[in-house]
């Protein structure tokens, strides 16, 4: 799927496919910022010397948050122990400083603000769940002027199922209420383990790999999923 629009007809109203909480990813669903995440690795570590091999290594057969993968790309380059070169936790700092200076004015993912503030006209409850730490992530939303729409915004050390579970019991409603919006294998695998529907997004080439309820490129469509639209792929 390209990253251009898909066309959709709207169809009988469903209420079972009504939903009373929403609940984001963010990198990749609300702002296109996966390439910035990827290269913040490649500038953090720059410090350590010439290492390009050896993110490009990590980050293609290691998972883990920035604190995780940073101190593996640190550790095969053997430069962490050197004296006069930054610490993990140097480079850590180096990451979230890129990510917050470019995410902060990096393009919304198409759709995505005007689905927010009607969401929010409606009164829908909107959580973001992330598996970027918690603190650099509400930094982020206030940096974008986007605390306004969300009741919370969690990330790491927290899983997403945890986060979607917390959710569920804030909210006192059933995980069938509930839809999980996001786009990666790990949006979906959360929202399948606690019974949540899933909508993936996918900006370039899916990110997932099990169906999705919905697959959409733009968030436009997705207010009338939410109030129980029926939505029917019609593109050519």
């Amino acid at each position: 799927m390209s990253g251009e629009s898909k066309k959709y007809a709207l169809l009988t109203l469903d209420p079972l496919r009504r939903f009373d909480c929403i609940v984001f990813d963010f990198d990749g669903t609300l702002v296109d910022s996966n390439e910035i995440k990827r290269r913040a690795y490649f500038e953090a570590a720059a410090a350590l010397g010439d290492v390009t091999e050896c993110v490009s290594q990590v980050l293609n057969e290691c998972t883990g948050d920035r604190f995780q993968l940073l101190r593996e790309i640190a550790r095969r380059a053997q430069s962490a122990a050197a004296s006069g070169l930054p610490s993990v936790e140097d480079l850590v700092s180096h990451y979230t400083r890129y990510c917050e200076e470019n995410i902060r004015i990096c393009p919304a993912v198409a759709g995505a603000e005007g689905a927010l503030l009607r969401f929010a006209q409606l009164g829908i409850p909107m959580f973001i769940n992330s598996a970027t730490p918690t603190a650099p992530l509400r930094a982020l939303l206030v940096l974008r002027g986007w605390t306004r729409y969300f009741r919370d915004a969690l990330g790491s050390p927290m899983t997403k199922v945890d986060i979607l579970n917390g959710i569920q019991r804030s909210e006192d409603v059933p995980f069938s209420r509930i839809l999980m919006v996001g786009d990666g294998e790990d949006d979906r695998l959360a929202a399948r383990k606690v019974g949540c529907a899933f909508a993936g997004v996918v900006l370039e080439k899916p990110r997932f790999q099990g169906e999705a309820d919905l697959v959409l490129s733009n968030l436009a469509v997705l207010p009338d999923f939410v109030a129980g639209s029926k939505l029917e792929n019609i593109e050519q």
